[in-house]
C-alpha cells in the first residue's frame, strides 16, 4: 500500500502573487479594533479560501504521484474530490469579497443576501455588481467582466453540479504517457449524462484547476487594486472611530 504524505505547509499564495491582497492583510496586524473585526475577518476569509484552494491542488499532486495501476481507483477518487474543493473554496472566495465591497461602500445589504452576479430577490436588489455601479463604475465594470467570462461560468456550473451531484469525469489509460492515465472533465460542466463524444477538449482535472486557481487569484487580485484607496480609507476610518 502507498504511504501518502500530505503537504507540511499550508497552501499559500505564491511570492509575488496578489501584493495588494497581502498589503490589505497587513493592515490589521496586532490589535484589531472592534469595528474592523467583521471586516478583518472576511478579508482574512477571501484569501484563506484560495489558500484552501491551494492546499486541495498539493494534495491532488500527490495523488498523481502513484504510478501503478493498483493505485489508480485511490488517485481518481482522490483527484474528484479533490478538485470539488477546489471549486467549492474558489466560488467561495468570490463570495467573501462580495460581502468586503458591501461593507466597504457601505451599501448595506444583510450578509445572508449579498450575491455576486445579478440575482435580485424579493423585489430588493441585492446584486453587489448593480448597487456598487453607482459608486465606483470602474470596479463595477471588471466585476462584469469576471461574471460574463467563459471561465467564471464554467466555474459557477461546476460548482452547481457538485451540490447536486458529483461531476462526470473520464478516466484513460494512456500507454507511455508519463505517469499512465489521464482524469477529465465534461465539455459541459451541466451534462449529467456525458458521453465518451462530450470530452472532447481534454479537460484534465489537475490543469483545469491549476487554471482556475490562477484565474482567480489574478482577478481578486485586480479587484483589492481598484479597491485599495477606498479599503485604506474605510479601515482609517473605523480605527479613528474606535479611538
Amino acid at each position: 500500500m502507498p504511504i501518502w504524505i500530505l503537504p507540511d505547509e499550508l497552501g499559500e499564495i505564491p511570492d509575488g502573487k496578489m501584493p495588494t491582497a497581502k498589503q490589505i492583510y497587513s493592515f490589521f496586524y496586532g490589535t484589531i479594533p472592534v469595528k474592523l473585526l467583521d471586516y478583518a475577518q472576511t478579508q482574512t476569509a477571501t484569501l484563506n479560501r484560495i489558500e484552501s484552494a491551494i492546499y486541495h491542488y498539493q494534495i491532488m499532486d500527490v495523488a498523481y504521484g502513484f504510478g501503478t495501476v493498483g493505485d489508480y481507483p485511490r488517485q481518481h477518487f482522490v483527484a474528484r474530490t479533490e478538485m470539488n474543493a477546489i471549486v467549492l473554496n474558489l466560488m467561495g472566495a468570490f463570495d467573501c469579497i462580495a460581502h468586503e465591497i458591501n461593507m466597504v461602500f457601505n451599501l448595506p445589504i444583510p450578509e445572508r443576501n449579498v450575491m455576486f452576479g445579478h440575482t435580485h430577490f424579493g423585489g430588493r436588489d441585492n446584486c453587489i455588481i448593480c448597487r456598487v455601479s453607482y459608486m465606483h463604475l470602474t470596479l463595477s465594470t471588471y466585476l462584469e467582466q469576471i461574471v460574463a467570462s467563459s471561465w467564471f461560468n464554467e466555474l459557477k456550473e461546476y460548482r452547481n453540479h457538485i451540490h447536486k451531484r458529483l461531476p462526470v469525469i473520464q478516466v484513460a489509460i494512456v500507454v507511455g504517457g508519463g505517469n499512465g492515465r489521464r482524469v477529465t472533465l465534461p465539455d459541459n460542466p451541466s451534462n449529467y449524462n456525458p458521453q465518451s463524444s462530450d470530452y472532447s477538449r481534454r479537460l484534465e482535472i489537475q490543469a483545469y484547476c491549476r487554471d482556475r486557481i490562477d484565474d482567480v487569484i489574478n482577478a481578486i487580485e485586480h479587484i483589492y487594486q481598484l479597491m485599495h484607496g477606498k479599503i485604506a480609507e474605510y479601515v482609517t476610518i473605523q480605527r479613528d472611530s474606535s479611538i
